[in-house]
């Protein structure tokens, strides 16, 4: 059974370490997305709606707020997974501490 619990720690710790990556990348698009909505004076106005213009590419407002909008999704999933393995990485080595622990009447 510790092996197992050993094994569930190492997986925890790899995939919490590839999460954190994850979470920076999906952090930076809902940043900069975020931003973006929120100076909407940087847009110009157009017939069809707001559009951010950088340097010859033109992005639509609308289209800026649903992928902040599905990306949202994507970061809070992340956020949650690391917050499980975060949590299993904390409780699994004092679980595993514990019991290799010989019981009273067997310690000197």
């Amino acid at each position: 059974m510790n092996q197992f619990l050993v094994k569930l720690n190492f997986i925890a710790r790899k995939l919490h370490r590839f999460l954190v990556l994850f979470s920076a990348i999906t952090f930076l698009v809902m940043a900069a997305t975020g931003l973006l909505i929120r100076y909407l004076w940087f847009a110009t106005e157009t017939t069809t709606g707001s559009v951010f213009q950088f340097g010859s590419v033109l992005i639509r407002e609308t289209a800026i707020r649903q992928l902040h909008s599905q990306y949202s999704l994507y970061f809070t999933m992340v956020i949650g997974l690391m917050m499980i393995t975060g949590l299993t990485m904390y409780f699994l080595p004092k679980i595993i501490a514990k019991r290799n622990q010989l019981p009273q009447k067997f310690q000197k």
